[in-house]
């Protein structure tokens, strides 16, 4: 095996319907961890150095409306594993939204937790996104 094959450079990448639904993926720095689902939605936000749990669930749904009032659902397409965050792509006929999950690690953010929306669109599109947080 060559070490500097490209390969292993990649993200792992399994499509979401492959993933068992109680699966999770943990992500930590020394200052929080939690475990992130297959969603990319949080789950047992703890703080060490608090020595106690902040959030039990944090989750961020997203619609699609297009033009007439109709609403669709975006449906989660790949999951990609990377070392400091995972990202889950969703997808509809006219968009495609990249939903990453990331905790900073050594830096002025090591205590919070970070969400980057990155979206392709066909023409203008509005998206609604929903927040529930479970306290």
């Amino acid at each position: 095996m060559n070490p500097h094959d490209p390969i292993l450079d990649q993200p792992q990448s399994i499509d979401v319907e492959e993933l068992d639904g109680a699966s999770t993926y943990l992500l930590a720095n020394p200052e929080i961890r939690f475990h992130a689902d297959a969603q990319t939605d949080l789950h047992g936000l703890y703080w060490p150095w608090a020595d106690g749990l902040y959030a039990r669930s944090l989750r961020m749904g997203m619609t699609l409306y297009q033009t007439g009032g109709h609403a669709d659902e975006l449906a989660a397409m790949v999951n990609r594993y990377y070392p400091g965050y995972q990202e889950t792509i969703y997808g509809s006929e006219t968009l495609i939204v990249s939903k990453r999950l990331a905790v900073p690690f050594k830096s002025a953010d090591d205590r919070a937790v970070l969400w980057t929306y990155e979206c392709q669109a066909e023409g203008d599109t509005l998206v609604r996104f929903d927040i529930e947080i479970d306290w």
